[in-house]
């Protein structure tokens, strides 16, 4: 069966542009592995553009995502065109959650289901470490109070994105580059949420 990676690489091969060497996992089958190994916990767009943020930055195989600061932190445009060809060709259902202003959960099909065991048999190592880093974000963010986990992981994922692409831990200064992206953090509010930040980082780097 020609999935939509065989199908987007014809694509772009005929149009001239570059093609993923054979050892870069690509997006389709990077977000179905992250899928499957969050199972029937929530899969809302906000949570898996997070997961996929921290994956790409802890396993060095996967194709470039070209995260860019966005609203709800790091965000990847083609995060969010893949989910929708996946949700075209009935490999993913799109649930809308009422009660939660129009959140949508996404879930893998039967057809989905399939293409994620493909993905996960050819490359098993990196599923291994997907696992571990989906584990890392669930058990760093879990929900205490009112702050839902999504919310929590895009909190680190936007101090995590400064903190690297400044080279800094200082929250005075993550705070002052946060208004660059129009995050307008204050020094307070990132020391509260920098050790969910660094343990995220720690943690994926560890199964790296």
């Amino acid at each position: 069966m020609l999935n939509i990676a065989q199908l987007d690489r014809l694509i772009n091969q005929r149009n001239g542009e570059m093609i993923l060497s054979a050892e870069k996992i690509d997006i389709y089958d990077t977000l179905f592995m992250i899928l499957s190994a969050n199972g029937d916990g929530e899969n809302s767009r906000t949570l898996l553009q997070k997961i996929t943020y921290f994956c790409s930055n802890s396993i060095i195989n996967i194709e470039n995502m070209a995260f860019k600061p966005q609203y709800h932190g790091p965000y990847s445009a083609k995060v969010n065109v893949a989910l929708e060809k996946m949700v075209s060709c009935g490999f993913l259902e799109r649930v809308t959650i009422y009660g939660f202003n129009g959140k949508s959960n996404y879930r893998l099909t039967d057809d989905g289901k399939e293409l994620a065991n493909d993905a996960k048999g050819k490359y098993g190592k990196e599923y291994d470490k997907i696992c571990s880093v989906v584990k890392t974000c669930h058990n760093e963010a879990e929900p205490k109070g009112t702050e839902p986990e999504d919310t929590k992981l895009s909190y680190a994922a936007k101090i995590h994105y400064i903190s690297r692409e400044h080279k800094t831990d200082s929250p005075d200064k993550i705070s002052k580059y946060s208004k660059r992206y129009d995050w307008a953090m204050d020094a307070s509010f990132i020391d509260k949420h920098f050790s969910l930040a660094m343990e995220l980082d720690t943690g994926c780097k560890n199964n790296s």
